[in-house]
C-alpha cells in the first residue's frame, strides 16, 4: 500500500512539472454490443480492404483487350495480313494441329488453335494502351499495374502479366513486357488454349 501512495504522489509531482500527460480512460455506463455494432461487412485485415478496393476501380481491362500493331491473338492469318500488308516471311505447319507463323520487320506473329503469340522490338507497333519499345519501363509499369491492378511477376529485365479465362476451354492470356537500362527492349503478349490436342 506504501508503494502504491508512493507511486501516486510522483505521478502527481511529474504531472504538475508537465513531464507526464495524464490519461483518461473513458468507460462506458452499459456494456458494448458487439453484435450490434458489427458492421455486415467485414474485412479481414487492412490488407485485404486495399486489395478488394483496388480490384473494383481497375476490372474494366482484361488482357484479352490487348492488341500489338493493331494485332491480336484472337485474329486469324487472313484478319493480320489484312491489317499489316504482306508479311517478309509467312509459312505454315501442319501436325497436330495448323500452326501459321507470319514475320514482318522486328514483329513475328504464331498462330494456332491451341496458342498465338505476338512478339516485337519494333517501336512502330503499339500496344493498345499506347506503349512500344523504347518507352521508359515506369510509364508501362505505370499503365499496365494501373489498369490491371496487379502485376503476376516481376524479374530481371522482364515483368508479366497473367490472367485467366473460362469459355469452353481455360485459356492463359499472358502480356510480357521486357526492358534494359530503364527501357522497354519487346513486347509480347500470348494467348495458351488448356486442352489436349
Amino acid at each position: 500500500m506504501l508503494i502504491i501512495h508512493k507511486i501516486y504522489v510522483l505521478m502527481g509531482i511529474l504531472i504538475s512539472l508537465g513531464a507526464v500527460s495524464p490519461v483518461i480512460i473513458a468507460v462506458p455506463k452499459h456494456p458494448v454490443d458487439r453484435i450490434a455494432t458489427t458492421p455486415s461487412f467485414h474485412v479481414e485485415s487492412r490488407r485485404s480492404t486495399i486489395s478488394l478496393n483496388y480490384f473494383g476501380q481497375v476490372a474494366s481491362y482484361r488482357l484479352d483487350k490487348t492488341s500489338i500493331g493493331g494485332i491480336n491473338v484472337e485474329m486469324e492469318p487472313a484478319q493480320i495480313v489484312k491489317i499489316l500488308g504482306k508479311p517478309i516471311k509467312m509459312s505454315e505447319k501442319v501436325g497436330c494441329i495448323v500452326e501459321h507463323s507470319l514475320i514482318y520487320d522486328g514483329l513475328r506473329i504464331k498462330v494456332s488453335e491451341s496458342e498465338a503469340i505476338i512478339h516485337t522490338t519494333n517501336s512502330n507497333y503499339r500496344t493498345d494502351l499506347g506503349i512500344k519499345v523504347g518507352d521508359t519501363i515506369s510509364k508501362a509499369e505505370k499503365m499496365y499495374d494501373g489498369k490491371l491492378g496487379f502485376r503476376s511477376k516481376k524479374q530481371r529485365g522482364l515483368i508479366t502479366y497473367q490472367q485467366q479465362v473460362k469459355r469452353d476451354s481455360e485459356i492463359s492470356l499472358i502480356l510480357e513486357i521486357g526492358h534494359k537500362n530503364g527501357r522497354v527492349t519487346h513486347i509480347e503478349h500470348v494467348r495458351i488454349v488448356h486442352e489436349d490436342c
